[in-house]
């Protein structure tokens, strides 16, 4: 499978539905906690319901939605997505691996999401 599964998970499913499914799924959420990408994306068109987006290299200024809670994770301002061929893989500061999102703690992100997104 190319995705892992997470674990300690309350409900996981992963292979279990169908793409009609997620998009019931999505549109019904009160919430969406996701990186920036596909979801956030369907979620926008179906329903503008609140998601908290979690930005890496991609500028969350010209990727994010405004309903949404456009958290950015590294220190680029404006983001560094197509600086350079490998700018999803590896870091324009340090070379390395790109860690901007897997330093992001959960304790941050719904801290975030309390702080920024009102609930109808």
């Amino acid at each position: 499978a190319y995705h892992k599964t997470v674990k300690n998970t309350d409900i996981n499913l992963l292979g279990k539905t169908s793409f009609r499914e997620m998009l019931t799924i999505l549109k019904g959420a009160r919430l969406l906690i996701s990186q920036e990408g596909g979801l956030p994306i369907l979620r926008h068109f179906i329903s503008r319901k609140p998601s908290c987006v979690i930005f890496g290299p991609t500028d969350k200024n010209f990727m994010g939605f405004d309903e949404n809670s456009n958290l950015n994770t590294n220190n680029c301002e404006g983001g560094c997505e197509w600086i350079f061929d490998n700018w999803y893989k590896t870091c324009i500061k340090t070379g390395k691996n790109s860690g901007c999102t897997k330093h992001t703690l959960p304790e941050k992100v719904i801290e975030f999401t309390r702080d920024t997104i009102e609930f109808e």
